[in-house]
């Protein structure tokens, strides 16, 4: 154990709270930074993700403060390293973020280590800001900009220049690491994000639900392409082994540089489609390269498929190749890393069902319905009329909407809203989605569409999977135009 401290960022994280759980398994005295409720978060994730560690009382501080620039004030304690594993993971942009967090909260970090003297950081990027560049992807910061495939990616590259930068002023250490997409923990498959991946996983359920009341043989011959080459090769990774090889760079004093955290046997893309077909019972679909899967070509399949993952599409028809020859040679036995194979996956999306693909219940239900009724009761037929979609795109259709355990069927018709019942029941509807409290905020606020809420875990659809990808894009229409948080809804409460 070394004399000082090990400042963590990110600590209540995916990775970040196995990482802390590895460096405190090691005996290192760490303070995590965190911001709202994460102080009560963090024991049960501890727990969760580590519940053989015992700590002593003194091995951890918990102190106030979040990415870009609220920063606790110091008393002076020594800080030995600081180990960032914060992020934003938004692949298209949001607001603000992901640069916000991701490049900004960089910059912010590295003028309060300097303030404080701090000369040794692990910074954790992501193998993929690399880009769509050709050819293997090697372990060393790369100084011109390749072709990002989304925001996050730039995000991270430009974070990378920051801290390059910062390390070449002078006795700095500065370890970079790049972990690939990360998946459950092995054994257990346990996961508190469920994006990436999971995304993918959750399409082809939709698929194998939307052919349940098929004969067996349509559920084998799905009509998909599917974009990539199928001898490329899909890099997932678990999540305790990534926490793993970042706990043991951020402590050996002898490393420093780039490394890359990604298989050095990575499954084809081909055995994970193998894979993920024996789990849902389908088949079919087949890979076609770099072929453009135009959306006015693509069966009912096709769109429901890619409605989910588009965000995610770029991966698979750009896999990477990543030198790992740093990793491997450093991290010796640490660099290990267990075979993907049909029980891993099985595992970690039999966690992810279990956690409903991360949709929590509701923590006030009360406040849920109350604020649902006063949006599709009366914000939404009050400015549906007024909207540019009404006139250039008239709806007809009959949708459910369900947010927790809180439902409304919506009756669509010239532009209008002519009906909408609360607690429908059994009552039909054409197709719906279902949301959590948080994800319906962020879906009438504007900012992410269908899409994101679908990858990231906070919705999804039912009933007629094609017709609500559609009206997921006329929907995201409105919300732009007509934004919505809880100061707008506010007139709308009365009666609610």
């Amino acid at each position: 154990m070394s004399h000082g401290w090990t400042f963590i960022t990110g600590a209540t994280g995916f990775i970040g709270h196995y990482v802390l759980a590895d460096l405190l398994r090691r005996g290192e005295r760490c303070i995590a930074m965190l911001r709202n409720d994460g102080a009560r978060r963090l024991p049960l994730l501890r727990r969760e993700a580590a519940p053989e560690l015992v700590i002593a009382s003194d091995q951890l501080r918990i102190v106030d403060g979040a990415l870009p620039n609220e920063w606790p004030t110091w008393d002076g304690t020594k800080i030995d390293r600081v180990v960032h594993v914060a992020g934003n993971t938004t692949f298209r942009r949001a607001g603000e973020e992901p640069a916000r967090t991701n490049v900004e909260g960089t910059a912010q970090l590295l003028a309060w280590m300097d303030a404080l003297a701090i000369a040794d950081l692990t910074h954790v990027s992501t193998a993929y800001v690399c880009g769509a560049a050709p050819g293997p992807a090697i372990e060393r910061i790369q100084r011109t900009p390749p072709q990002f495939q989304n925001d996050y990616e730039a995000s991270k590259w430009q974070a990378e220049q920051l801290v390059a930068d910062w390390a070449g002023r002078g006795g700095r250490r500065l370890v970079v690491a790049r972990p690939a997409i990360v998946t459950g923990a092995y054994e257990s498959g346990r996961a508190t994000e469920f994006r990436g991946f999971y995304a993918v996983a959750r399409a082809v359920e939709q698929l194998s639900r939307s052919y349940d009341e098929r004969p067996r043989e349509q559920r084998l011959q799905i009509p998909l392409r599917l974009r990539g080459k199928a001898d490329e090769p899909n890099q997932i990774v678990p999540v305790d082994w990534v926490a793993r090889a970042i706990a043991r760079l951020a402590l050996d004093r002898s490393a420093s540089g780039v490394f890359h955290l990604a298989h050095p046997r990575p499954p084809s893309n081909a055995e994970i489609k193998r894979m993920l077909e024996t789990i849902f019972d389908v088949g079919g679909g087949r890979f076609v390269g770099d072929e453009e899967i135009f959306e006015a070509s693509q069966s009912a399949e096709e769109r429901a498929f890619y409605g989910g993952t588009q965000p995610l599409a770029a991966y698979f028809s750009h896999s990477p190749h990543f030198d790992c020859s740093r990793s491997l040679a450093l991290l010796g036995r640490d660099a290990e890393i267990p075979a993907i194979d049909l029980a891993y996956l099985r595992r970690c999306i039999d966690f992810a069902r279990a956690r409903r693909w991360g949709r929590q219940m509701p923590l006030h239900t009360a406040e849920t319905a109350r604020f649902g009724s006063a949006y599709f009761e009366r914000f939404l037929p009050a400015n549906l009329p007024n909207s540019l979609v009404s006139r250039v795109q008239p709806v007809r259709a009959s949708i459910r909407f369900v947010v927790e355990n809180h439902e409304w069927l919506c009756r669509f018709a010239d532009g209008r809203l002519e009906t909408v019942r609360r607690d429908s029941g059994a009552a039909a509807g054409e197709f719906g989605y279902r949301t959590t409290a948080a994800g319906f905020w962020r879906a009438i606020s504007g900012v992410v569409d269908g899409e994101q809420l679908f990858a990231s875990g906070e919705a999804d659809v039912f009933g007629d999977i094609e017709a609500a990808l559609k009206m997921s894009a006329i929907l995201r229409e409105f919300t732009r135009e007509f934004p919505c948080d809880r100061g707008r809804l506010e007139p709308y409460l009365v009666g609610a």
